[in-house]
């Protein structure tokens, strides 16, 4: 029941301020993406059509965009740092590793018995 106020609260509110926006702009002047991003958040809580209705919105218009923001998902972001601890005793017995830079080059090393600090030199100096 508290959800479907807080629901019908916040439809309210966002009719009122469609509704200022309509009054102060003409047609064909569209609908800022700012109320359209609201009404479409409206709609995955509830109805897409009681939502359209209550809104004054073109149903199709709706769910178009609703569609559009569930094909296309925000992107996940790419990890930018990767912490390496590197072992006590200085030295890596063996280790393999792939690294990419910002421009996209790909670099791949395979080390024995080599110091994280000369590792780490190296991908540095490839990363520049």
């Amino acid at each position: 029941m508290r959800e479907n106020r807080r629901l019908t609260k916040a439809t309210d509110e966002l009719s009122r301020r469609l509704d200022l926006w309509r009054k102060t702009h003409r047609s064909p002047t569209p609908i800022p993406s700012e109320l359209w991003d609201r009404a479409v958040d409206l709609a995955a809580e509830q109805d897409l059509c009681k939502t359209a209705r209550a809104l004054r919105l073109d149903y199709s218009a709706l769910k178009k965009r609703a569609g559009a923001r569930t094909a296309n998902p925000p992107a996940t972001p790419v990890s930018q740092f990767v912490e390496w601890l590197a072992p006590l005793s200085g030295q890596i017995a063996e280790c393999a590793v792939e690294v990419e830079s910002a421009r996209g080059a790909r670099l791949k090393i395979q080390m024995k018995n080599v110091s994280a600090s000369e590792l780490a030199s190296i991908i540095r100096e490839f990363a520049e």
